[in-house]
């Protein structure tokens, strides 16, 4: 599954995620599916999370429709009978640091981009048990600089010092 939106960093929008459930859900009919692998288009992003453009278009009556559909994304992945492969090729921040993490596992490019949680940066809020989960994969004092400070980390700190990566490759050996 690709998320084709390079223009705008891989962001999410409304459909961008209904269809990123949709997708994944596909893969139940197929029993000759055996892995899920999740990746942004191009080689900026993996995704830099919701698209700012369409989330000022939320009111207090259709957010709770964007974090359902944010729910409903993380629950498809973490209930799919197969493993799902974040390759992150690029930026990964905020919700598309979340899509990374609800992933079985996540195989990073050594030399492009970081991940990262600006939730505090830009006056955003957590989602979806993000911060729960983050603590749960690295530790409550990592999880806490990572969302407090609102720090990036490279792949390589990452595979060295953060447990949310499971794999770094040069970027021409990522697939």
């Amino acid at each position: 599954m690709t998320i084709n939106r390079p223009r705008v960093l891989n962001s999410f929008r409304e459909q961008t995620l209904d269809e990123n459930v949709d997708a994944l859900k596909s893969t139940r009919e197929d029993p000759t599916i055996v892995c899920a692998v999740v990746t942004g288009a191009g080689t900026k992003s993996f995704s830099a999370g919701g698209d700012f453009f369409a989330m000022k278009r939320l009111n207090f009556t259709n957010a709770y429709m964007w974090n359902d559909r944010m729910l409903g994304l993380a629950m498809t992945i973490r209930g799919l009978p197969i493993p799902v492969i974040a390759m992150v090729n690029g930026w990964c921040m905020g919700g598309g640091h979340e899509l990374a993490l609800w992933c079985d596992v996540v195989i990073a490019s050594e030399n492009r981009g970081c991940s990262a949680r600006p939730a505090r940066k830009v006056g955003a809020c957590e989602t979806v048990g993000a911060t729960r989960y983050l603590r749960s994969l690295l530790g409550e004092r990592l999880a806490r600089e990572m969302i407090f400070c609102a720090r990036r980390f490279s792949p390589r700190r990452k595979r060295s010092k953060v447990a949310s990566i499971n794999k770094v490759r040069a970027a021409k050996r990522i697939w």
